[in-house]
């Protein structure tokens, strides 16, 4: 069916989209035929022509001509309405199969409501995944979508130019509908093209890994930035600098040596076992829209108080080691200090400490470990990537604490962090995970760009800074002073 140049074919999009046709153009005045090859003289001498009643003349009356397996109908005339301009339409298809738990519960809670919803602005077609060659199919659709084969499953959704595994469905799928909506409606994607248009492309040739797109890889760029930003943790940094002030006192670089590689291995260790442990767990639950949400908040709630921290040092809730918790430490780093411990017991006692030690501050450094690892799970990665993202994650985490380290065996001299430090680290630290627990409330997969990344982090660090030069250049000047701290 063709309705100017609108082509109609089978007999659920006549069903849904002529009625809005007529509408649309009865109330820009009708419309005529469109042209096509041999109609004007099918029109002129039908073959069997239909008799045509006898009607008033009514010139003004817009009319709006249809065409149906190519035979034209006498022009009718309907009078004018104000009607509505046809609601957009947004198409996409569902790939499924038979015996599928996520599938079952895709199309039993998650497609109902949206159809209930939008009726007939969403079409959304089925398709099943039944032979080889259909998976074998899936994969190569997957594949223009840049999913690796290892990461490609069933429900899997294409939706205009974006394609959603089964964790991104429930919470990706309604956003999208409304986005495109937004735009118009969408139609079904041409399943064989590739999925975004070509761009500019940044290869980085890494050392044992080979060459890396960084567009694609915007998950590790965001991992480095995470990382580094706990490592810079004023609880760990006031650990390693007492423990080292106190060895290097000692006058053996052999033995700052030991303490100093064993605590930091160990304490490493023990993060990173934590890390998997979160991976696992958030791996295991899914990604349920209220799992987000609590740990968006939970995060958001742990960087407002390390916000507070930079105003009000240690005042009321603080994510600090607790000072009852400091006598068992510096009985502990007496402990490594004591004369005539061989170096199997010296490693003992510091393995000791560090373990105790990181229990001890987790509270002071959780929120960007659950956040990192929510953000990881949201992504879908394999193993193999979650591993290879672990590492970059516990290099820079222990970046800063190493280079206080190695200073440390250079020269027989420890840095101590003052509190004014600890305090702007708490501001920067508190402002990225605030960001980042917004990120994963309204979209978690901003962060698979780069750009985003870049964005997201730039803009964090940057208000962290003009909170930090308001606060102690500016607002003195005028005589307002907020907080604790010493100006």
């Amino acid at each position: 069916m063709i309705v100017g140049t609108q082509t109609l074919v089978g007999s659920l999009q006549v069903s849904q989209q002529l009625d809005a046709l007529i509408a649309y153009h009865l109330a820009r005045g009708g419309i005529g035929l469109l042209p096509l090859p041999e109609l004007e003289q099918r029109v002129a001498t039908p073959t069997s022509p239909a008799p045509t009643p006898t009607l008033a003349p009514r010139a003004a009356t817009p009319t709006v001509n249809i065409v149906v397996n190519a035979t034209p109908s006498a022009a009718t005339p309907v009078p004018t309405a104000i009607v509505s301009v046809p609601k957009p339409i947004v198409r996409a298809a569902l790939f499924w199969m038979q015996g599928c738990p996520r599938c079952e519960e895709i199309l039993a809670r998650v497609l109902p409501p949206l159809q209930n919803k939008y009726g007939e602005q969403l079409d959304l077609r089925l398709i099943e995944i039944v032979t080889q060659e259909d998976v074998e199919r899936l994969y190569q659709i997957a594949a223009n979508f840049n999913i690796p084969k290892e990461q490609t499953g069933v429900p899997f959704v294409v939706i205009g130019q974006y394609a959603l595994t089964a964790q991104q469905i429930p919470t990706e799928l309604p956003r999208l509908i409304e986005q495109y909506l937004a735009a118009g409606g969408v139609d079904l994607p041409d399943l064989n093209a590739v999925a975004s248009p070509a761009r500019e492309r940044y290869l980085l040739d890494v050392p044992l890994v080979g060459v890396m797109d960084l567009e694609q890889h915007s998950l590790a760029f965001s991992t480095l930035l995470i990382g580094m930003v706990d490592g810079f943790n004023p609880c760990s940094l006031w650990v390693i600098s007492l423990l080292l002030a106190l060895v290097v006192n000692t006058g053996s670089r052999t033995k700052t040596v030991l303490v100093g590689l064993t605590f930091l291995l160990v304490a490493a260790s023990i993060y990173a076992l934590i890390l998997m442990g979160l991976f696992s767990v958030f791996t295991f639950i899914g990604y349920a829209v209220w799992i987000r949400i609590a740990v968006a908040l939970l995060a958001g709630t742990m960087a407002l108080i390390n916000i507070k921290d930079y105003f009000w040092f240690k005042r009321g809730v603080s994510l600090t080691i607790a000072d009852e918790h400091k006598p068992m430490i510096y009985r502990g780093v007496r402990g490594i200090l004591a004369p005539n411990r061989s170096a199997l017991a010296l490693v003992t006692t510091t393995a000791a400490l560090a373990l105790g030690v990181t229990l001890i501050e987790m509270p002071c450094t959780a929120g960007l470990p659950i956040l990192w690892t929510k953000l990881v799970t949201a992504h879908q990665v394999s193993t193999t990537t979650f591993v290879f993202l672990l590492g970059l994650y516990m290099l820079m985490y222990i970046l800063d604490e190493g280079v206080v380290f190695l200073s440390a065996v250079a020269t027989l001299r420890a840095t101590r962090l003052d509190e004014t430090q600890g305090r702007m680290l708490k501001l920067i630290g508190g402002v990225v995970m605030l960001t980042l627990a917004g990120v994963l409330l309204v979209n978690p997969l901003l962060m698979e760009n780069l750009t985003n990344a870049m964005l997201v982090f730039g803009s964090a660090l940057l208000i962290a800074l003009t909170i930090a030069v308001v606060h102690r250049k500016i607002l003195p000047r005028f005589g307002i002073v907020i907080g604790t701290d010493t100006l």
